[in-house]
């Protein structure tokens, strides 16, 4: 169910701002957790186990790297001492040294996290000031600047990954922060408004309908009231998200998990006739993907291909928010929009996710065989 090695003391995967710098970090996951010593643990391991789930082979695996306060992160060390290719370099998203050191220009995603602390009056008593630490890393990056040498290394590091993250390889050097692919986790929705200035949302607008959030900017934990309601009155969705995000499940894993035990290795605990179903969820761009004969054409003509002639379940689309606006840089904003109507007109920026098998792979003579004009 997940990838694991045997346990590791902290001071093995621990680094300093040099040591970081000279390890040369590309096309990796940063997780910037904003804390101190003293703050609540926030369940760090709940973010890295969908990352080494076992339906990402083992050379698909990214490195992971915790940038944060030491003391805290060794609270969250013994439910992470098992992860592979997790790296915890101690600092902070506060500082643009630290971060260039993390090699922030060259990451897949970077994830800024806030984890509450119990002498923080100031934050019980104004609820603006619960997401502060947060809510500075965040503008802290977006004003960030990288030199051209910075980006020197790209090509060769780019081919250090394939398969489900092939296409997104940083193609591109990334010369502000308004180009690094970022998260925002808040603990309050209405301090949404903080984070980007450009955005056009109206004042009072509902967090689920601010750009922010549709285009996968920032997330907040009452997200996840939904997902329970949702389950409460259909249960057997809750197996359909765990497939998608782990891409199976292990009962005897699940129990030792839920009792505390972490990740055991054993023949018992995950046979591979077990999780040779998997599934995992991707993402392709339009335009240099096996589907683009469909750029222009409608959704559902692309629907019945992927299906048919891939094997693939579209879940939706990926969609710059200004089509008109001529795209300069990787900035671009996008927003999801899920099961679009079959007469969606595709856009040659689309990128499509879609739900593949465990040996899903495009022929290389794919032809489509409904267009625009037949669908």
């Amino acid at each position: 169910m997940f990838h694991w090695c045997p346990a590791k003391p902290l001071a093995a995967v621990q680094m300093d701002r040099l040591q970081a710098t000279a390890a040369g970090f590309a096309n990796h996951i940063v997780v910037c957790v904003l804390s101190q010593s003293n703050s609540q643990i926030i369940g760090l391991a709940n973010l890295v186990l969908p990352l080494r789930a076992s339906s990402l082979k083992a050379d698909q695996l990214r490195d992971i790297v915790v940038l944060g306060d030491v003391g805290f992160l060794e609270k969250e060390w013994p439910f992470l001492h098992n992860m592979p290719r997790l790296y915890i370099v101690k600092g902070t998203a506060l500082n643009r040294s630290d971060l260039r050191a993390v090699r922030l220009n060259t990451c897949q995603m970077c994830v800024i996290l806030g984890a509450p602390s119990a002498s923080d009056k100031m934050a019980a008593t104004d609820p603006t000031l619960a997401d502060k630490a947060v809510i500075l890393a965040t503008l802290n990056v977006r004003a960030m600047r990288f030199s051209p040498a910075e980006n020197s290394v790209l090509d060769h590091e780019n081919n250090r990954y394939s398969g489900v993250y092939e296409e997104h390889k940083i193609i591109e050097p990334r010369l502000t922060g308004y180009e690094v692919p970022l998260i925002t986790d808040l603990m309050r929705e209405s301090n949404v408004q903080f984070l980007e200035q450009d955005d056009e949302d109206l004042p009072g607008t509902e967090f689920y309908l601010t750009q922010p959030y549709a285009g996968g900017r920032t997330f907040a934990a009452t997200v996840l009231d939904l997902l329970m309601i949702t389950s409460f009155f259909n249960p057997p969705i809750v197996k359909v998200f765990h497939a998608m995000i782990f891409g199976g499940a292990s009962l005897e894993l699940e129990r030792l998990l839920a009792e505390g035990a972490g990740l055991i290795g054993g023949e018992d605990i995950s046979l591979p006739a077990e999780t040779k179903d998997q599934i995992s969820v991707i993402q392709m761009a339009l335009d240099r993907g096996p589907l683009r004969s469909h750029v222009g054409s409608f959704y559902g003509g692309l629907f019945l291909d992927a299906l048919i002639n891939l094997g693939l379940v579209v879940l939706g689309v990926s969609r710059r928010v200004d089509l008109a606006r001529e795209m300069t840089t990787s900035s671009s904003k996008r927003y999801v929009i899920s099961n679009p109507p079959h007469s969606f007109i595709l856009d040659v920026t689309d990128e499509i996710f879609a739900l593949r098998g465990p040996n899903w792979k495009p022929s290389p003579n794919f032809l489509p065989t409904c267009s625009l004009s037949t669908f």
